[in-house]
């Protein structure tokens, strides 16, 4: 396994991969690791494994049921390893806007809707994304416009972070390290 990925987590990552090789072989073209942990910030008490796999072609219904039990497994298996990311058909890739997509939310696989495969996670993927199959990241059909990163990351502010500071429950969650953690550091990690 590529050695940028933190030792804790390989196991959880390794068993992921066997288990949907295992009960829906050929179904990813690639897996890739995004986030905290490619961008070198893992933490051992607060990190996710944020994903993004790419497809060679949808799911039927019987293997939806199976990979939402394969992130079940992994789940009761792992359960400080969340595993969050995104189901995408390679040709979304390209598309940086909204899709048909499946995802996984803190193990929790969702059907299909609409994501926001943005500017920043294309960034993020293209430019430190970790393979653990398919090719390297660098290697992706991602084209970033920055003027377009930029605009989604001002959009982004103006609206989910001066929402969430107009919340009352935001107002309680300031009282505790993390709602600190996660207001702060999350707005300083879009100007970063």
């Amino acid at each position: 396994m590529n050695q940028r990925i933190p030792e804790p987590i390989r196991p959880a990552i390794q068993n992921y991969i066997a288990l949907v090789n295992q009960q829906i072989p050929g179904l990813m073209k690639a897996f890739y690791v995004e986030g905290s942990i490619a961008l070198g910030g893992f933490n051992e008490h607060f990190s996710d494994i944020d994903f993004v796999s790419l497809l060679n072609r949808q799911f039927t219904p019987t293997e939806f049921a199976a990979l939402r039990k394969i992130h079940k497994i992994i789940g009761r298996s792992y359960p400080r390893w969340k595993m969050s990311g995104s189901y995408l058909q390679s040709d979304d890739l390209g598309r940086c806007n909204k899709v048909e997509a499946n995802s996984c939310y803190e193990g929790r696989l969702q059907l299909q809707g609409q994501f926001d495969w943005n500017w920043v996670a294309g960034w993020i993927l293209k430019n430190h994304g970790i393979a653990i199959i398919g090719p390297e990241p660098q290697a992706l059909p991602v084209t970033i416009d920055w003027d377009q990163l930029i605009k989604r990351m001002r959009e982004n502010l103006n609206s989910y972070w001066v929402g969430w500071t107009r919340r009352p429950d935001a107002i309680g969650e300031m009282l505790l390290d993390l709602g600190i953690q996660w207001a702060v550091l999350g707005v300083l990690r879009q100007f970063y």
